[in-house]
């Protein structure tokens, strides 16, 4: 099914348990991608595994939408970036409708397995690049978990934002309190936006880290 290597991995979240798959290794997949001619497509667009792995923003973000269920009860729900999927599946519990999206085909057939190990339903997914978003259809509620890992991402993504939630809809964004960010979200009131931070902790491999999650409202 997978051209890598995968394991199961259980999480409690609120007193619910979730099953997901990952990579097994993570490093052998950024060895593949090292080992590919310059002018790869993966290479040429840094195309770095790290939708393989489980990141403590998507934890932290499940973790989030479980204890205020509201956000997304009866609603449609899009997550970009989706990676492993933990959050949308999470949503899934609650929302009208969930569409788990990511621009590498290897992200979206992990996803669609996790949504199957733990929602009795077909997972609807889309490969999507949210950096180049403008005729994707759009949700009452985006999630976005630690998709701005770089500066050059933040004006494609205040652009999916915009494009990728109906008006009135709200934006949930989970990120790691990198420093480099900290001007970006701070900024996002004067784009239109009223933010509500929620600073959180997560333990993930025996390493507790903070996890911010950002809640945006139209104004």
């Amino acid at each position: 099914m997978f051209s890598f290597d995968v394991r199961e991995e259980s999480f409690v979240l609120q007193g619910k348990n979730y099953r997901l798959l990952h990579a097994a290794d993570v490093d052998a997949l950024f060895d593949t991608l090292l080992s590919l001619p310059e002018d790869h497509p993966d290479v040429r667009d840094e195309r770095i595994p790290y939708w393989a792995e489980v990141w403590p923003s998507a934890i932290g973000m499940a973790e989030f939408i479980l204890q205020d269920p509201q956000l997304v009860l009866g609603k449609s729900v899009l997550e970009i970036g989706c990676g492993l999927g933990l959050p949308g599946i999470v949503a899934g519990e609650f929302a009208a409708s969930v569409t788990l999206t990511d621009y590498l085909p290897d992200a979206i057939r992990l996803a669609e397995y996790n949504w199957q190990l733990n929602r009795q339903s077909v997972a609807t997914t889309s490969v999507l690049d949210w950096r180049t978003s403008d005729t994707s259809p759009a949700a009452q509620v985006l999630l976005a978990s630690d998709v701005a890992y770089e500066r050059r991402m933040f004006d494609p993504l205040l652009n999916a934002f915009r494009q990728l939630t109906l008006p009135g809809g709200t934006i949930i964004v989970s990120e790691p309190d990198r420093h480099f960010a900290r001007a970006f979200f701070h900024g996002l009131p004067d784009a239109q936006w009223h933010v509500e931070t929620h600073p959180m902790k997560i333990t993930r491999k025996g390493i507790t880290s903070r996890v911010n999650i950002h809640v945006l409202t139209g104004q």
